[in-house]
């Protein structure tokens, strides 16, 4: 008499499978949030680096920010009307700008999640990533 069903082997078998499947799954869904995340990020402070231009455009300056590296506070008004309500972060990673102490120049940067030790910049020389391990304007930022 034969008895219908799976054997104990089958069965984990068929569980390890399952759990290798999810494992890679979830590893792969990490690493694309963080390419979102990093993508959101680029974009946002490039518009930061647009709206400043339109600034300097405009006035012959650019608005007058902190002279050391700052978290841009959440709806800061000084961008406006290009940009209303500066972003402020991409969800995980804050963005910073300053201008060293002169309105001749600025450089905005938040740090990418997806690329370790790696900042995306903005300068009134363009954007660019910069990797190292610690954070500096004169190292990262175009002709700071």
């Amino acid at each position: 008499m034969f008895k219908k069903g799976f054997t104990l082997i089958e069965l984990l078998v068929v569980a390890l499978i399952i759990s290798i499947l999810v494992t890679i799954v979830s590893v792969n869904y990490s690493q694309y949030k963080k390419s979102s995340r990093d993508t959101k990020g680029i974009e946002e402070i490039e518009a930061i680096a647009k709206a400043l231009e339109l600034k300097y455009a405009e006035s012959m300056q650019y608005p007058d920010l902190p002279d050391s590296p700052s978290e841009i506070p959440s709806g800061d008004t000084r961008l406006s009307p290009y940009l209303k309500g500066v972003p402020n972060s991409n969800g995980t990673s804050n963005y910073y700008w300053l201008d060293g102490g002169s309105r001749e120049k600025y450089c905005v940067y938040f740090k990418l999640e997806k690329v370790e030790n790696t900042y995306f910049t903005c300068s009134q020389a363009g954007c660019q990533k910069c990797q190292t391990e610690a954070f500096s304007p004169t190292t990262c930022c175009r002709n700071f």
